[in-house]
């Protein structure tokens, strides 16, 4: 029974020693994007800017990340797909090459870097410009261990409604964001998606996801969401719907079996776990997000 006890812990310990890291990094990531951060050239979509009174959605800033037994490759392509939806984006991102963004005091440049520190963590940036021209931060820190590797979302897929989808060709070491559309089921606080991976394995039990801004439907004019807001995973109902603890009656529904409703869906900001073999894991890699830095 004794021996039993420690492993509990040792995880228990190592969960209050990450959290701990992670609200001392928010704090540093904060400082990072108000002063290195030139806000005046992160892209923005120029479609947004021609109405007035449009906040734009949370969008990525690109990060650095290493292909698995390879070397640091800059993700700015990645951020610009993410952002657009599209594998030939037609806009330049801003170039920042990931600074600053692990725990580690020396950025790793191969994988055999990487791999020399057990227990790391980062923090990826987004940002989203509001109606009046101000731009506004969010911070999601996640952590990863040796040895772990993750997938990046495959958005050769244009179609966001057949999202999300795995790409498993080139895994990447640090954990990587994904785009996912979902939609609230009638009457619940449950979210679902179509096809692609299983939401339930992308966002299991205790995932923290943000909601991104982007909504979809069949005709205008198109409910608003709460962009920015973090829900948090308490439980699956199936392969593709899971339920979160926040109240989601404000959020306008989508039933799968009614096909004449406005099939309304949204987009959220999520971190997959990471991957064992071909699939996920159990555990997500976040630890937690601030929003509205």
């Amino acid at each position: 029974m004794v021996s039993a006890m420690f492993p509990v812990a040792l995880t228990e310990h190592r969960m209050s020693a990450d959290t701990s890291r992670a609200l001392e990094m928010v704090s540093k990531a904060e400082a990072m994007l108000h002063n290195r951060l030139d806000a005046r050239l992160v892209w923005i979509d120029p479609n947004l800017l021609t109405d007035d009174g449009i906040d734009s959605p949370w969008n990525l800033l690109p990060f650095a990340n290493i292909d698995v037994g390879g070397n640091a490759v800059d993700r700015t392509d990645y951020a610009a797909q993410a952002n657009l939806r599209s594998t030939l984006p037609p806009f330049s991102e801003l170039q920042l090459f990931g600074t600053d963004v692990l725990s580690d005091r020396v950025l790793p440049l191969t994988d055999a870097d990487a791999q020399r520190i057990p227990n790391r963590l980062m923090w990826y940036g987004f940002y989203r410009q509001l109606a009046g021209g101000s731009k506004s931060f969010a911070v999601a820190v996640c952590k990863q261990r040796r040895r772990q590797f993750f997938f990046m979302q495959d958005f050769s897929v244009i179609d966001p409604t057949l999202n999300p989808t795995a790409l498993t060709s080139v895994p990447q070491r640090f954990p990587v964001p994904w785009r996912v559309t979902v939609s609230r089921l009638p009457g619940t606080n449950d979210l679902f998606s179509f096809g692609g991976v299983a939401l339930a394995q992308l966002a299991p039990r205790g995932s923290k996801l943000m909601i991104q801004g982007g909504v979809d439907g069949d005709a205008p004019p198109l409910p608003a969401v709460p962009t920015g807001r973090v829900l948090t995973v308490i439980d699956f109902v199936a392969t593709n719907q899971i339920r979160v603890r926040e109240d989601l009656s404000t959020i306008a529904s989508n039933d799968p079996a009614d096909a004449n409703d406005n099939n309304f869906n949204f987009d959220v900001w999520l971190f997959p776990p990471a991957a064992s073999g071909a699939e996920l894991g159990p555990d997500s890699p976040v630890l937690m997000w601030k929003v509205s830095l």
